[in-house]
């Protein structure tokens, strides 16, 4: 027997002409493979251009570049060099320190005989052991075999995935795909510190953006106001569904109306704390729809779930209309605390955000009996397990027979 809710959550979206976000590099164009995962790392301080400001994407990335990279994901990157480890990375390199951080922490190692071969490019291979090994798998992917196969079939098991042979050199591009990828994997962390018997779990919603790097991303988040349409905001700030923001170095102020994108950080010495990052228009999507056992959490009007292996978070407005199988009713955030059913967000005008959220919520019961006075229908093992039919057949059920 199952019992269906249905909720409809429409919220108003002010349809104003998409803005795009200004370029990160100047030879980094819309047609990048790539390119607003480029223009996110950028902006988030883990990738830098040349002194032209260029990234030269098709270009292949360096196994010292590529450590930078990832020690500044980290925190390595000011990391000076104690000691010379590999006979070519002097301790005056400007990866030594980073290198000598990912070496003693089993993460980047050399390529034997002494050597760390700074200058040839990253293979495929070589940065799935790494990406694997930051996000807590290693253990995983030497239980399917070590270097390099079991590092790639983990890789890809949480969403770290590419086509290429694991011998290829990685271009620039391909490697920030795979950083970002690997920035949304929820990490692998040990929560028994037992020599003997270490236990490890997987935490949903934490990842290396968010527990490590300390830098979160809202999706679907409309800019409300902005200091130049807003006298009650000071001079760089906006406000993105009710929520103030410093825009940093983003040129937030030109999305005004806008669903949007979002990455932020937490800056204590700044009168509003809340410090974008990165911002960009949300790209048309008809619909997602989030079964509840991806569902991680929702509070401050914020749904976190997981989305093609990745967390990501969606703003539900606290004064979106609400209709309750087809009746308006007041919002109640209990209605997207799901154990079965989905949410489904679409869009359905074609703006930048989702304005469309239809919850199901089911309940599985084996019938056991039948009150029908008081029309309740009970569970066969656990009677506190029961529905009340209601009169104005509100509820939805299905009577299954097997």
């Amino acid at each position: 027997m199952k019992r269906r809710i249905f909720a409809m959550v429409l919220a108003a979206v002010m349809l104003l002409p998409t803005v795009l976000a200004s370029a990160a590099f100047g030879d980094v164009t819309e047609e990048t493979p790539y390119a607003e995962e480029i223009a996110i790392l950028e902006a988030i301080g883990v990738i830098t251009g040349d002194e032209n400001n260029d990234f030269d994407p098709e270009g292949e990335l360096l196994r010292a570049d590529f450590a930078m990279m990832v020690g500044t994901i980290l925190g390595y990157d000011k990391t000076p060099a104690a000691e010379q480890v590999f006979s070519d990375v002097p301790q005056d390199h400007y990866a030594a320190g980073v290198i000598a951080a990912l070496n003693g922490s089993g993460v980047f190692s050399g390529v034997g005989g002494g050597l760390f071969e700074p200058d040839s490019p990253v293979t495929f291979a070589q940065a799935a052991k790494v990406l694997v090994s930051i996000t807590g798998y290693q253990q995983l992917a030497l239980a399917q075999g070590g270097y390099p196969t079991g590092y790639i079939i983990q890789a890809s098991t949480i969403g770290i995935s590419s086509d290429l042979p694991q011998d290829q050199p990685l271009t620039r591009a391909q490697a920030a795909h795979l950083i970002y990828q690997a920035l949304r994997a929820d990490l692998r962390q040990q929560t028994v510190y037992d020599n003997e018997y270490p236990q490890y779990e997987v935490v949903r919603g934490e990842t290396l953006l968010t527990n490590v790097m300390q830098i979160y991303m809202l999706r679907n988040v409309v800019v409300n106001d902005t200091y130049k349409t807003s006298s009650q905001l000071q001079q760089q700030q906006v406000k993105i569904d009710g929520q103030i923001y410093n825009v940093g170095e983003t040129n937030a102020a030109n999305f005004m109306g806008q669903g949007v994108i979002i990455y932020y950080k937490i800056d204590e010495t700044l009168p509003e704390e809340l410090v974008l990052l990165y911002i960009n228009t949300m790209p048309q999507s008809a619909e997602v729809i989030i079964p509840a056992n991806d569902i991680i959490s929702y509070s401050n009007n914020t749904l976190r779930y997981v989305e093609d292996g990745r967390t990501t978070s969606t703003y539900i407005g606290r004064d979106a209309n609400i209709m309750y199988n087809g009746r308006s009713v007041v919002y109640d955030a209990s209605l997207f605390n799901l154990e079965n059913g989905s949410i489904r967000l679409s869009n359905s005008d074609g703006g930048g955000s989702y304005n469309l959220v239809e919850i199901e919520s089911y309940e599985n019961i084996l019938i056991g009996g039948i009150d029908y006075e008081n029309q309740v229908i009970y569970d066969r093992y656990d009677r506190s397990l029961m529905v009340q039919m209601p009169d104005d057949q509100s509820a939805v059920c299905e009577v299954r027979l097997p």
